[in-house]
């Protein structure tokens, strides 16, 4: 049962992780805060995510972009406080805007948002994220909604659109 567990991680198949972060975000998690293992989220090149998944060593230097207080990536998160919050909204289909979305709602009614001295490391793949499909505009316009829910009373009423249309949590 998922509940009896002390932390859950979700992490982006994408996404390599520092080992030291993550334990220390699990150590932590009781606190009923979103952990974010890593500052930096650097991403790899294609020729260094070649390389990388043919088993050879790679310089740090073929990193292609470093962004600092990414929200995407990686996240940990006790499970009692995930299901207050509401988990992830399932209405966001395209790429991206649930991993900012998800923060504020921790924020507004969980107990915030706690950052990890440490890097995810995102492999180059070819995406097919278009700003004009449908679907990235729709979740585009539903994290606005997220972005303007600033007190408990608006973030949860907010949650509970996405949160009646699932399966009870166990």
């Amino acid at each position: 049962m998922l509940g009896s567990y002390d932390a859950v991680m979700l992490c982006d198949a994408d996404t390599l992780v520092e080992a030291d972060p993550v334990a220390e975000a699990v150590r932590q998690a009781h606190s009923g805060a979103l952990h974010f293992p890593f500052m930096l989220y650097r991403s790899w090149s294609e020729e260094a995510t070649r390389r990388l998944l043919d088993g050879e060593a790679v310089d740090e230097s073929k990193v292609a972009g470093v962004t600092v207080g990414s929200t995407g990536g990686a996240m940990v998160m006790n499970p009692a406080a995930w299901w207050d919050i509401g988990g992830m909204d399932e209405r966001f289909t395209a790429w991206g805007w649930e991993d900012w979305a998800f923060p504020l709602a921790a924020t507004v009614l969980g107990n915030g948002v706690v950052r990890h001295e440490g890097s995810v490391w995102h492999l180059w793949h070819p995406t097919d994220a278009s700003k004009e499909s449908p679907q990235q505009q729709a979740g585009e316009r539903l994290f606005w909604r997220y972005s303007q829910a600033e007190t408990p009373e608006a973030m949860r009423a907010l949650v509970n659109e996405h949160v009646s249309e699932r399966e009870p949590h166990p």
